[in-house]
């Protein structure tokens, strides 16, 4: 994946080149901040969504611009949408 994104940037730590990231990546790092950029119908909720099961005391921030979206992503990973609620009444 090669777009600028405005991520130029930031150099990642690793970089995977597969259909489904979940055929490569099995675990995130345990501390800091953690970012994934790939197309859509490659893998990047089902990692969230087994590693969110996995370790349920992780916190995790799901940031978007779509609010219908972000909705679904919360119901997949069983995260709070308490911002959502706030702000935007739902």
């Amino acid at each position: 994946m090669n777009r600028a994104r405005g991520l130029r940037k930031y150099k990642p730590n690793v970089i995977v080149n597969t259909r489904y990231l979940s055929t490569v990546i099995r675990s995130l790092p345990q501390s800091g901040l953690v970012g994934l950029a790939s197309d859509m119908g490659t893998g990047k909720t089902e990692i969230l969504a087994m590693i969110r099961k996995e370790n349920p005391q992780l916190s995790f921030l799901n940031n978007g611009h779509r609010v219908t979206l972000l909705k679904n992503l919360s119901d997949r990973l069983q995260t709070a949408i308490e911002l959502l609620q706030k702000f935007f009444m739902i």
